[in-house]
């Protein structure tokens, strides 16, 4: 996704920030692969993060090893 903040020459997390700073970003292309690791927020119920999360939404992903 890309940052909204970035484009308005707003953003002050830079590399931290966990949106794309590229300026030829395409918000059409296929999305990245999630991160392997479970998304604990989802497992509760919690996350808010929707396509945007990364990590994984899968049912049984990752946790417990």
């Amino acid at each position: 996704m890309a940052c909204y903040a970035f484009q308005r020459g707003e953003c002050d997390r830079g590399s931290s920030c966990r949106f794309s700073h590229d300026e030829n970003f395409d918000e059409s292309a296929p999305r990245q692969q999630r991160s392997a690791g479970a998304c604990y927020a989802f497992q509760r119920g919690e996350c808010d993060r929707g396509d945007g999360c990364r990590f994984s939404h899968e049912e049984g992903a990752g946790g417990d090893a």
